[in-house]
């Protein structure tokens, strides 16, 4: 079957819904002929009982002496208006001979035989043409000569063709009722699979690839379709953070290896140009290739520390000497800068402090590297440490042109990076002080150029 047809989801859904009311009302439909039938006997019942009540109250307890009277007949009849309805009376002995009946011994083939009762019983009798449901209880008083068996019954209509007759009706309304809930249960069902529509519609046209995308609202609540669009909408968060943190980190990687990438190609470069290489030669740029990989796998693993790592990382135990530790790292930082750089600390005693030395590198990598691309050849840089009572500052300076004052201004307020149209390196700036707890200050000198200062606690 599924070769042929595959029923959509609102299909099966109608389907499901007009089954299950159409069962329903055949439930109740039957329910309501059994209720009938039951009510009807019921009504019958009482008529009995009220027959047979009111023919003891006549005090007849003998029959046998009354059965010269010609009139007992009428007598009976007219004391309990039967002509008003179809009943039938019979008195029994105790051995079973009829003493008295109101219809013909052979009267539709009724049995003239019955059991002896203690109590009144209804009992159910079939005769040749019709059933009956009559009432049978002892009748007579004590002192009487011989006990009676009183028998009251009413002839039952024939429920076959009652249901026979109502056939078309039923036909007719039962069609009409299952027409109805079809059309229900279809607009019940596009009406369930309206907000499952919408949410599908939403997920094709969710675009991750942009910055920002509208939450989904569907227009309608309910506690469980409420839980569902809540849900949706932290997904389309996590994963939009997701793709925004991925795009970042590929920009810095990016970013970052670019210039040890260039300085490998310029230095292999130089090497091929000239002729009668020296082994010494050789070594040092196999050396100087070396360093340079080493520095792009740093590279790489300190951008890929700045995911999650702003509430991870803890302080190194061992403090670290800021003077010792700038000078360490002039010649990698004059590398990137592509000539040498000045580099100012004080004669004083040492400056300690507690810091995530491979992020520092970077960060003051990129500030020097930021300078080298957006200023001209002349452009000197200089990188000099300095203290207070309790913050020390490394600020890397240059004589270029500087930046804008409102560009400044934002740069010292915000790490937004839609604010920032110089480029990736100073966002990654401003992520790696993030991630470390320091702040950095953007200031433009007064004799030209731009200052950013690190500010470290000690």
């Amino acid at each position: 079957m599924n070769r042929f047809w595959k029923p959509s989801l609102q299909t099966r859904l109608v389907l499901v819904i007009w089954t299950l009311t159409t069962i329903s009302t055949f439930t109740a439909a039957l329910l309501s002929g059994y209720l009938l039938i039951q009510t009807h006997l019921e009504s019958v019942r009482a008529q009995l009982q009220a027959t047979a009540t009111s023919l003891i109250s006549l005090g007849i307890s003998d029959f046998e002496e009354l059965k010269d009277f010609e009139h007992l007949n009428e007598f009976i009849e007219n004391a309990l208006q039967m002509e008003r309805i179809d009943k039938i009376i019979r008195i029994y002995d105790i051995t079973g001979r009829l003493a008295y009946s109101t219809v013909g011994s052979e009267y539709d083939s009724l049995p003239t035989m019955i059991s002896p009762v203690t109590k009144p019983k209804f009992l159910a009798v079939s005769g040749r043409q019709n059933l009956y449901e009559s009432l049978i209880l002892p009748y007579g008083k004590q002192k009487s000569k011989r006990t009676f068996f009183l028998q009251v019954a009413i002839r039952l209509p024939k429920y076959v063709e009652i249901l026979e007759s109502l056939i078309w009706p039923s036909i007719i309304l039962f069609t009409l009722l299952s027409l109805t809930s079809l059309v229900a249960a279809h607009l019940l069902g596009r009406r369930l699979l309206r907000p499952v529509r919408g949410i599908a519609r939403y997920l094709r046209k969710l675009d991750f690839t942009q910055k920002h995308w509208p939450a989904l609202e569907l227009g309608m609540s309910g506690q469980y379709l409420d839980e569902i669009v809540q849900g949706i909408n932290i997904l389309r968060q996590k994963t939009q953070a997701s793709m925004e943190q991925l795009r970042k980190m590929s920009r810095y990687v990016a970013h970052e290896i670019r210039t040890p990438l260039t300085i490998i190609q310029g230095e292999a470069e130089t090497v091929l140009s000239k002729r009668n290489q020296t082994f010494e030669d050789y070594e040092r740029i196999v050396r100087s290739s070396l360093e340079e990989v080493s520095r792009m796998s740093d590279v790489i693993s300190a951008v890929m520390a700045l995911d999650g790592r702003k509430k991870s990382i803890e302080p190194v135990a061992k403090p670290y000497d800021l003077t010792r530790w700038l000078l360490q790292h002039k010649e990698r930082w004059g590398k990137t800068f592509g000539k040498p750089l000045v580099i100012q600390v004080p004669d004083n005693a040492p400056l300690m402090s507690r810091l995530e030395p491979k992020l520092l590198i970077q960060l003051i990598d990129n500030l020097v590297r930021n300078v080298r691309d957006h200023t001209t050849k002349e452009t000197s840089c200089h990188i000099a440490l300095t203290r207070d009572d309790t913050l020390a500052k490394i600020s890397v300076t240059d004589d270029g042109p500087g930046m804008p004052s409102l560009l400044i201004e934002q740069l010292n307020h915000t790490t937004d990076e839609s604010l920032q149209p110089i480029g990736v390196g100073i966002h990654l700036c401003q992520r790696i002080a993030e991630v470390l707890k320091l702040r950095l200050e953007f200031t433009n000198r007064p004799k030209g150029g731009l200052e950013v200062s690190i500010i470290i606690p000690l």
